[in-house]
């Protein structure tokens, strides 16, 4: 065993070149072409209770985490996009990466590295003009088990919570900035496949997973206001503050007169939505100054939902207004055409 261990530390400080590096990508792609280039995740496991001899995918995958990132498997596999051989065997490693793993914090850490992944492998998909839609909404749905799976085992310990919160919170921040461009790009290339509004759930499930955390971490016993970590006291009064800041640019745009005939005419739901945000959002800014931050985060999070209810009940409002006044300008088009062919 001492022998075998010293061979593979050995092998980690082997450095392959870049010409070995590509030679030894595509003989691993040709060994692993028969496996499926997206092997599911939950399955792997299973497959090793039954059967003793592992799927070459899965094998290539013990091996990697072996040798370490330095050999010339690991790059191969590391740069895999879904629909490429190796794929697989990418997904296989980080699955055993997290099983060796013994601390839940380390795991959650790895979670939200592999999440960060998924979203490198969507945008070099969206930039692949061309890409199946489907093969980027299953892409979409790893990257939001992963977080999925960060924030399971940070909520399950408060003190884990509190240890991973300012991680989860920087990386679901950069998340939302790769969202937004890859939403941009997807945009640019096909405007109406639907493939924007499954990036902006993904925008929102990465929210919620750092609301979620945050919320677990004001609960641990240690979370007084004298005893509270600073990264986690000034988490919870950017959430508070964020949303009033969405609240103020809605009130100014409600507020800027436009002409009669486009004048807004707000469903009543739309107002009782945005005037209960209005004061949810007060309510929790005297939550946080009096030092009741849990609190203050639920008033926060109940603002931003009611927020966006109002925000959507005014876009579908404004799409009926355009819908009856392109109706009544065709009407007044075929009318005219009529009285042409009178005369």
């Amino acid at each position: 065993m001492n022998r075998i261990k010293h061979q593979l530390t050995l092998l980690r400080s082997i450095a392959p070149s870049a010409s070995r590096k590509a030679n030894f990508r595509r003989i691993l792609e040709s060994r692993v072409s028969e496996e499926s280039s997206a092997l599911p995740a939950r399955s792997l496991f299973t497959s090793l209770g039954r059967s003793i001899r592992p799927a070459p995918a899965l094998a290539l995958a013990i091996i990697i985490t072996l040798v370490g990132s330095g050999s010339g498997v690991s790059f191969a596999a590391h740069n895999a996009i879904p629909g490429e051989t190796l794929y697989g065997v990418k997904l296989a490693t980080e699955q055993i990466r997290v099983a060796v793993t013994p601390s839940k914090k380390a795991k959650a850490e790895l979670h939200l590295q592999f999440a960060s992944r998924r979203l490198e492998e969507i945008e070099r998909l969206i930039e692949q003009n061309g890409s199946a839609h489907a093969v980027v909404s299953e892409a979409l749905a790893r990257y939001e088990n992963e977080l999925d799976e960060s924030e399971a085992l940070a909520t399950q310990n408060p003190t884990v919570a509190q240890a991973i919160t300012p991680i989860i919170g920087e990386t679901t921040e950069s998340h939302k900035r790769v969202l937004k461009r890859v939403a941009q790009k997807a945009h640019a290339q096909s405007p109406n496949d639907g493939l924007e509004g499954e990036l902006d759930d993904a925008y929102e499930h990465a929210e919620s997973k750092d609301d979620a955390v945050l919320y677990a971490a004001l609960a641990a016993p240690s979370a007084s206001s004298a005893t509270l970590s600073p990264v986690i006291k000034e988490k919870s009064r950017k959430k508070w503050e964020s949303v009033e800041y969405e609240i103020k640019k809605m009130e100014a745009a409600r507020a800027v007169p436009v002409a009669p005939e486009n004048n807004a005419v707000i469903a009543t739901g739309t107002i009782d939505a945005f005037t209960t945000a209005q004061t949810r959002i007060g309510e929790a800014k005297t939550r946080w100054e009096n030092g009741e931050y849990r609190e203050a985060l639920k008033h926060s999070i109940e603002a931003r939902e009611l927020l966006k209810e109002a925000e959507k009940k005014e876009n579908e409002e404004k799409r009926e207004r355009e819908r009856e006044e392109n109706k009544r300008e065709k009407e007044g088009r075929d009318e005219n055409k009529d009285k042409d062919s009178e005369r």
